[in-house]
C-alpha cells in the first residue's frame, strides 16, 4: 500500500500482482505456495486436537469440515473513526 499511496504504483490492481504479472489469486497461491485459499467462507468451529475447520461457504449456507496442516485466519474488518472535532475527513 505505501507504494500505491506514494505513486510509484499508479494502479491499485498492480499489488496483486507479481512482478511478472500473474494474478495473485487462488489458483496462483494453490499451484506456486501450495497454500489452499478459502474466499467468501467462514469459520464457525476450529477443532484444534483434530486439526479441522468447519467452514460456511457464504455464497452457497452450506457447511462442511476441512483438515489442515497450518491454518491462518484472513479476517475482514472495517476501522473505527472516533468523533474527534477537526478530525480530516
Amino acid at each position: 500500500m505505501p507504494y500505491y499511496i506514494e505513486g510509484q504504483i499508479k494502479e491499485l490492481d498492480e499489488l496483486l500482482k507479481t512482478s511478472l504479472g500473474v494474478p495473485r489469486d487462488e489458483d496462483y497461491f494453490l499451484k506456486q505456495k501450495n497454500v489452499k485459499l478459502l474466499g467468501h467462507t467462514e469459520a464457525q468451529r476450529i477443532d484444534r486436537c483434530n486439526k479441522k475447520v468447519t467452514v460456511k461457504d457464504l455464497r452457497t449456507n452450506l457447511s462442511y469440515d476441512i483438515e489442515y496442516d497450518k491454518l491462518v485466519l484472513g479476517v475482514g474488518a472495517s476501522p473505527i473513526v472516533p468523533r474527534i472535532e477537526g478530525k480530516w475527513s
